[in-house]
């Protein structure tokens, strides 16, 4: 008896807001940064949804239940999804050469089924070459969970990359959050 009254005292307690608000999609994502005269030109990213949400892109997009994307499915969820993610700048912020930078514009979308996972894959153009870039994801309001993907490649063709914890953000709802971050320079 005294515990469940204990209980209750607690529950009553919490602050609800906090206690009934997770994710609902889980996003391991990384960069690939495009090497063009020595220099970063553009950014690739990997977007790899958790197995529900991937389940639920497929019973919206993939008309033909064969759990591919034809081409023309891939430009619905296109039509429908790149403008949305302008608007949130792709929960991404970017420093490029020390300096701050949004992406405005994605090019080159595309997504697939790898397994039981959507993936969209996009590139955003840089205005100018950098010779480094640091780059963290982060959905302020918690909906979204955006993890760095363990397979993030740390060095490729004429960059190498560090991934790791970045600097915690201030957020309203949830104080202070720590984004991953991948950190990158041109070779």
């Amino acid at each position: 008896m005294r515990l469940g009254i204990m209980a209750s005292l607690l529950l009553a307690l919490m602050p609800w807001e906090r206690a009934l608000a997770h994710p609902h999609v889980f996003i391991h994502w990384h960069v690939e940064p495009q090497i063009e005269k020595g220099a970063i030109a553009a950014i690739k990213l990997r977007w790899r949804f958790d197995d529900l949400y991937s389940d639920l892109v497929l019973s919206t997009v993939d008309r033909d239940r064969d759990r591919k994307l034809s081409q023309p499915e891939i430009e619905a969820l296109a039509a429908r999804t790149v403008a949305n993610l302008e608007k949130v700048k792709f929960y991404a912020t970017f420093t490029l050469d020390g300096a701050a930078w949004q992406a405005e514009k994605a090019d080159h979308f595309t997504a697939a089924v790898e397994g039981d996972f959507v993936v969209y894959t996009f590139t955003l153009k840089l205005l100018a070459p950098a010779k480094t870039l640091s780059v963290w994801s982060l959905d302020s309001e918690y909906y979204i969970e955006m993890r760095a993907d363990e397979k993030q490649p740390l060095s490729g063709t004429g960059f190498s990359c560090t991934a790791g914890p970045g600097q915690p953000v201030k957020t309203q709802m949830w104080g202070s959050l720590t984004p991953d971050t991948i950190s990158c320079s041109a070779q």
